[in-house]
């Protein structure tokens, strides 16, 4: 008798997404699909997207195709025979387990299971179904998947670091592709993955994908090209320039790195970086909303001290909100979020006034405050530039909230970070 997880049990309790398939879906053992079906091979085939319209998590899992190190985190070695796996997904700096069995939505086409959702190129690999299945049972069912960023898929599946740009204009654009093409070719496949979200105009309603899908972007065969691959497609789309491509060439349009080295990404040299995690909330008092409000000092404010033993500090700053991808009214999975980081001149005794904060040279900053499940900011600081002190300002758009978050900080210089009382 073969495992079965009864905490996501094979009904429509787990799946509760929109099917757009022909007859009935049922549930059926990876072996009951193929005969000869295996996690996956001596080469990780590529995933591809299914009906489900979840392209940003799809193309987060190319990243595991190009990273042996990467697949190993995620995968423990198993039996997929026993019907019983463990995937490891990041969850704000904790590798967290989750156990499921090898049960599988499938619909019926000419006598064969088809996936409903998430497969492999190649018919006997499942290692795309099961990681998509896991990160289901994570958030409560496949439809909780629908609509995401692909910096929300690279931590849940790399636990990497993250940042995005965006390219408004050819200047942009140009910039964007020198430095994809800069981190590509620089650094070994396994330490920096690139996607893109840009609009489409298509029909492809089957899919249930929204109005922006992603793809990721990976090195072409010269020097001068790139190569985007579509989860849909199941194939790489072939050589085009990123800054020729119609698709690419909207404001809205981004590219996101994503690298498991920040040393590399940002050539400081070696692989030794400080990071840490701090854990926290907004509270009905304690969000004041966005900066240039007066109540934006009401926010939780943090000071950052650096121990510089290099001519440039290099700060990553990601804030994770909480995710409420569970929750049923979807209208509120997300708040618009941004954070600001200052100089600071000396140690202050308790948390910054209005007046205090205005008075401070912003170091880096978010853009915007963006519907984003993470945003991030990078300063890279010298060190006759400034004190060794910063103030982190995490902030939301709307003020009164009550939301769990973390911020994420690396350095590749020694640092401290802690909350600055009122």
């Amino acid at each position: 008798m073969k495992w079965v997880d009864i905490d996501f049990p094979a009904d429509d309790s787990s799946l509760q997404q929109p099917v757009h398939a022909e007859g009935d879906v049922f549930w059926k053992r990876t072996h009951e699909i193929c005969p000869n079906a295996c996690l996956r091979g001596k080469t990780i085939s590529l995933p591809a997207q299914g009906r489900l319209g979840n392209c940003w998590l799809i193309a987060a899992f190319y990243a595991l195709t190009k990273s042996e190190e990467a697949w190993r985190r995620v995968f423990d070695p198993c039996d997929i025979r026993s019907g019983k796996i463990t995937v490891n997904l990041w969850d704000c700096g904790l590798w967290k387990p989750y156990v499921i069995d090898d049960l599988l939505p499938v619909y019926e086409t000419a006598g064969c299971w088809t996936l409903l959702n998430a497969s492999n190129v190649s018919e006997c690999e499942f290692w795309a179904a099961l990681l998509e299945k896991s990160c289901a049972k994570k958030y409560g069912c496949y439809g909780n998947l629908i609509s995401g960023q692909p910096s929300e898929g690279y931590l849940l599946v790399t636990g990497g670091y993250t940042w995005i740009d965006r390219f408004p204009s050819t200047s942009a654009q140009n910039d964007l592709q020198s430095k994809a093409r800069c981190l590509l070719k620089t650094f070994t496949a396994d330490s920096v993955f690139l996607s893109c979200n840009t609009p489409v105009n298509d029909t492809r309603q089957v899919t249930n994908t929204q109005t922006l899908h992603c793809f990721s972007i990976v090195l072409g065969k010269t020097d001068d090209s790139l190569l985007l691959w579509d989860p849909l497609s199941q194939v790489q789309r072939g050589v085009v320039n990123v800054n020729t491509l119609h698709d690419l060439d909207h404001k809205s349009g981004t590219v996101t790195f994503a690298t498991t080295c920040l040393g590399r990404a940002f050539s400081t040299g070696g692989n030794e970086w400080c990071e840490k995690i701090v854990h926290d909330r907004w509270t009905f008092s304690t969000s004041g909303g966005i900066a240039g409000n007066s109540t934006y000092c009401d926010n939780p404010q943090y000071v950052l001290c650096v121990e510089p033993a290099s001519d440039c500090t290099v700060l990553h700053l990601t804030l994770i909100q909480a995710s409420k991808r569970y929750c049923v009214e979807r209208k509120h999975l997300l708040q618009a979020v941004g954070v600001h980081v200052f100089h600071l001149s000396s140690l202050p005794p308790r948390s910054l006034t209005e007046q205090q904060i205005n008075g401070l040279k912003c170091v880096a900053s978010t853009r915007a405050y963006e519907y984003s499940q993470n945003v991030t900011v990078c300063a890279c600081v010298r060190r006759a530039e400034c004190s060794r002190h910063f103030l982190v300002v995490p902030s939301s758009y709307s003020k009164n909230i009550s939301s769990k978050y973390c911020i994420r900080v690396a350095s590749n210089d020694s640092f401290e970070i802690s909350r600055i009382q009122k």
